[in-house]
């Protein structure tokens, strides 16, 4: 936009007091005037500068006013603010093309006063952002050209002055300024500038390998920025001496390129300086602590002030960037000194790139063989040199796409082998999979892919086939040769394979979802036995649905809140007194009612839910506890226990027993009243660990109760050598004692080895009077089950408690 269009889109120009002056009209960047009283003082004083004002230096001020008579006028004026400022001397032309000459060449620096109306102001115009860019500009103009003034102050003038309000004062006081604000402004511009060369440098690195590139231009650019007489690029070779690799000098001073240092004072103990990163800036090498040897080295080379940063690649000690000042002595700004750290990471970086490219080039036939043998092993598994996961993905992908294919994909899984790798060591079990591999290969068409996933687990694709039945063929085959036995090392190995089969259709366009339903159909055969193959179909898919939609449901109740507990009653058998509780989980469902513990509880299980509702369990169930002991102290006496179950993986955690201990305190619940149940599978599950955490639980006091005694290991071993407290017979072998002699035998078996080992029992499932007399008869001491009573809300435990006191 011209002048002329953008005075012809205002439709009025305000005027700007600059510093509370009326005289200078608009100050369009940076600093406000100081107050009157703070001129007064600098004006009477030069030596006291305003407590913001930049360091006066000598400045060569120049007007420009064709009418020669108001010129003789202005140089007097111009002259007393000088003499007021006393670092100005003032010069006049009558044109701006009449000084040009000097303009383009500002030492000492300049400061430009133009006086409006010129003859020819468009070019002025033309020429002015050139000019403001590099000089400081004035304007000064009658009253009437006052919206000429302003508007040139959009294209970066400095301030404008009314010229019948001039006096020297007011001169003095916007040269000043003039000058300051330009000061401001180059150092924006040399902050910029620094940011650039950062970047520049940087892409320079990132453009290009070549090291002796990028090393020129680094030396270049900072001898340049930094306006230093030369730059140059110390690289270290193993001994510490080193090799002016790089250099960017200014004459008269000699060129050092390739000079070979030997700094005899160069110890260790600068390498690890340096190396963590030390910085050496010297402003004058004269006044400086320097060691006699080093001070030699820089006034051979006619060094004045030196700045040294380390170029530290992969973590060692590369090089120096060296920049010296050989006309004067020179104190280094943090700045200067920051952006040379900056360029030297870069470098360090460049040459890090540089160097292993180099290494890449001279081994390029060698990369080549590399990247093929990377690339097949990135798609194929070491141990068996079958195809992995990557590469099966791909090959599925294809499947789906290639047009009038029949498929089918086979997840086979191993039954055995952990078992073999556990007993007979990795080595073996990697034999074994190897054989397995080979053998699944040969078992199949040449068309057809075998890949291994992980562990023991396998995936076959069936091409061009017939029919689904084929399919099922093949899957019966794979079995049955994988029954035969294997020679691994002096081993024969046996072992069973479990297959989930998933027939190809148009449904499927994602290669995991036809794992997913092979692998869901697998996990199905092996619930249903092993060794064998089952078919996936849309039953089993919404089966598996509605497990991952409850294990969803389930977190969101834990959150929620909807896990309730209740509490069966534990019977003395010969007393009827009641003695104890057993705490129970439930889930009343929002939407689909009462879920059975046997669908939930399995799921919490495996899904690991089954912690913070075990915690939320013990938590609950003792603030209780400890609610019905404070509200009935009559009917809750010390002789009635509280009864937890525990699952597997609570057991497994360390700090079990401490988070227990930690409950019962918070609770004010004696461990005495406590009883933790564990089945016999968690016990020998956890044997090793299972010894010292049964006796933590001991010291507090809390007993232990093996549930569902029977249907686990039962061992002898076990029973005698642990801290246990009792055991409970199975509801199983109670429903079936009255049926055979021999059922009732096993009971009785129990109870008389429970009372040898001197341990309690409870028969659970108790549900008619010829089992409670059978019971009592084989002298079983306590019991519970539907005939005294089913679980109990919270609310019903102390009426039925009274009630059976």
């Amino acid at each position: 936009m011209s002048l002329f269009q953008y005075l012809a889109t205002q439709n009025s120009i305000k005027a700007f007091a600059w510093g509370g002056s009326a005289v200078s009209k608009y100050s369009p960047e940076l600093q406000p005037t100081p107050p009157p009283q703070a001129w007064d003082q600098y004006l009477e004083h030069p030596s006291v500068q305003p407590s913001n004002s930049c360091s006066a230096s000598s400045i060569h001020v120049i007007f420009i006013d064709p009418n020669l008579h108001q010129a003789a006028h202005l140089q007097h004026l111009l002259d007393q603010a000088c003499d007021l400022l006393d670092f100005c001397q003032v010069e006049h032309y009558p044109s701006l093309e009449a000084a040009q000459a000097h303009l383009s060449n500002p030492t000492p620096p300049i400061l430009l006063i133009l006086i409006l109306p010129l003859e020819n102001p468009q070019a002025i115009i033309n020429q002015l952002d050139t000019i403001a860019s590099s000089i400081p500009l004035i304007l000064i103009s009658p009253p009437e050209h006052e919206s000429l003034g302003l508007a040139l102050l959009h294209f970066g003038v400095q301030d404008y002055l009314v010229n019948n309000e001039l006096s020297p004062r007011i001169l003095a006081r916007a040269i000043h300024y003039a000058q300051e604000r330009h000061r401001n402004k180059q150092a924006l511009w040399q902050k910029a500038e620094q940011e650039r060369l950062v970047i520049q440098i940087t892409q320079n690195i990132h453009a290009s390998l070549d090291l002796e590139t990028i090393l020129n231009t680094t030396v270049q650019e900072i001898r340049q920025f930094l306006k230093a007489d030369r730059v140059v690029i110390y690289r270290f070779r193993p001994n510490y001496s080193g090799t002016m690799v790089n250099e960017a000098v200014i004459a008269p001073w000699p060129s050092v390129l390739g000079d070979v240092i030997h700094d005899h004072c160069f110890s260790q103990n600068f390498v690890d300086q340096y190396q963590n990163g030390r910085i050496q800036a010297l402003g004058n090498i004269h006044t400086a602590k320097l060691h006699p040897c080093h001070k030699e080295l820089l006034q051979c080379y006619d060094i004045q002030a030196n700045l040294v940063v380390p170029i530290v690649v992969a973590g060692k000690l590369w090089g120096l960037i060296i920049t010296h000042q050989c006309s004067q002595p020179r104190e280094w700004a943090a700045e200067e000194v920051n952006l040379v750290r900056q360029l030297s990471t870069q470098v360090a970086i460049a040459i890090h790139q540089a160097e292993l490219y180099s290494q890449l080039q001279t081994e390029l036939n060698e990369r080549k063989e590399l990247e093929n043998r990377l690339r097949h092993q990135a798609q194929h598994d070491s141990l068996t040199g079958l195809p992995n996961r990557d590469l099966l993905s791909l090959r599925l992908q294809e499947t789906i796409e290639r047009p009038d294919n029949a498929y089918a994909i086979l997840c086979l899984d191993l039954d055995r082998f952990k078992t073999i790798n556990d007993s007979l060591g990795h080595s073996v079990g990697d034999g074994f999979l190897q054989e397995i591999a080979q053998r699944l290969k040969r078992a199949v068409s040449p068309q057809d892919f075998v890949a291994r996933m992980a562990g023991d687990e396998f995936v076959i694709i069936l091409e061009q086939l017939r029919d689904q039945a084929q399919a099922e063929t093949i899957a019966q085959h794979l079995i049955n040769r994988l029954a035969i036995p294997f020679k691994v090392n002096q081993y024969n190995l046996y072992t069973t394979a479990t297959i989930g089969l998933v027939m190809g259709t148009p449904d499927y366009q994602k290669p995991e979802e036809l794992l997913r339903d092979a692998d869901t159909a697998m996990y199905r055969a092996k619930g249903l036995g092993k060794n064998r193959y089952e078919v996936f179909n849309s039953q089993l898919y919404l089966q598996v649905s509605q497990r991952l939609n409850l294990e969803l449901e389930m977190w969101q109740a834990v959150e929620r809140g909807e896990f309730t507990l209740v509490y069966q009653p534990i019977f003395n058998l010969s007393t009827q007194k009641l003695v104890g509780l057993e705490t129970l989980v439930r889930w009343p469902h929002p939407t689909k009612g009462m879920i059975s513990p046997a669908d939930f509880i399995p799921i919490a299980e495996e899904t690991g839910l089954i912690i913070p509702l075990g915690t939320w369990v013990l938590q609950t169930a003792c603030q209780q506890f400890h609610l019905w002991r404070e509200s009935y102290p009559y009917e809750f006496t010390e002789d009635i226990g509280l009864s937890i179950n525990l699952s597997s993986k609570q057991f497994s955690q360390a700090t079990l027993v401490e988070q227990i201990s930690n409950i019962l305190k918070a609770n004010k619940v004696p461990g005495s009243c406590l009883k933790v149940e564990i089945t016999e599978s968690i016990l020998m599950e956890h044997l090793q660990s299972a010894r010292q955490m049964l006796h933590e639980l001991k010291a507090l006091g809390i007993q232990t109760v093996i549930d569902d005694f029977g249907t686990g290991y039962s061992s002898l071993s076990y029973l005698s050598h642990l801290p246990l407290d009792s055991i409970k017979i199975d509801r199983s072998f109670i429903t079936c004692m009255e049926q055979t002699p021999e059922n009732l035998e096993v009971v009785h078996a129990v109870i008389s080895l429970a009372q040898i080992l001197k341990l309690d029992v409870v028969a659970e499932g108790i549900e008619t009077d010829s089992q409670l007399a059978t019971l009592k008869t084989l002298g079983c001491p306590h019991g519970q089950g539907y005939w005294y009573s089913r679980p109990l809300p919270p609310e019903l435990v102390p009426p039925f408690l009274r009630e059976h006191s």
